[in-house]
């Protein structure tokens, strides 16, 4: 968590609690720079995290954007009165 602010100096975005003991890893921006190009693995390893968030957060996005046309759609097939409000039964 916290690989996004060590890439484009953001702010921090997320927060983690652990069900169970951890050792967290606590990188600066330089040797993290250096990790990412001294060891390819680990560059790749992060770009599959990135990608996996990406997917994530686009199909939320969809989702959220195909839900908010179906209740446009339902409004708008509401009957209505002369005034234009929805009529209630």
């Amino acid at each position: 968590m916290g690989e996004f602010v060590l890439i484009d100096e953001g702010l921090r975005s997320a927060m983690v609690r652990a069900h169970t003991d951890v050792l967290p890893l606590k990188w600066d921006r330089s040797c993290f720079h250096r990790a990412l190009t001294d060891n390819p693995d680990v560059a790749q390893g992060l770009f599959r995290v990135l990608t996996t968030k990406l997917h994530e957060d686009i199909r939320i996005q969809v989702d959220f954007a195909l839900e908010k046309e179906r209740w446009q759609q339902d409004f708008a097939a509401c009957p209505r009165n002369t005034d234009g409000n929805v009529a209630r039964d």
